[in-house]
């Protein structure tokens, strides 16, 4: 049986594909540099340790993790890595 609401002959991955979303197996869920946050939320270790900063309050310890935040479900980037 095919993905939801989709024809039998079309998959989900296919449809991703077309719309330029990235594979499935590659997303920062399955990444080693991917440290995991909340629900589906996680914190990228690389962009974490690209700028280190000296912060002088917590507001810009925030935004330094925010930058660093992702959709493990979706973001991807070319430094993915497997466990």
């Amino acid at each position: 049986m095919g993905d939801f609401n989709l024809p039998d002959n079309c998959t989900g991955e296919q449809v991703d594909a077309a719309h330029g979303e990235p594979d499935r197996d590659r997303v920062c869920m399955w990444c080693r540099h991917c440290i995991e946050e909340c629900c589906d939320m996680g914190l990228c270790e690389r962009r974490l340790k690209s700028e280190p900063q000296d912060f002088d309050s917590w507001l810009g310890v925030v935004d330094y993790i925010g930058d660093a935040r992702v959709d493990m479900q979706v973001d991807s980037c070319a430094h993915w890595k497997e466990y």
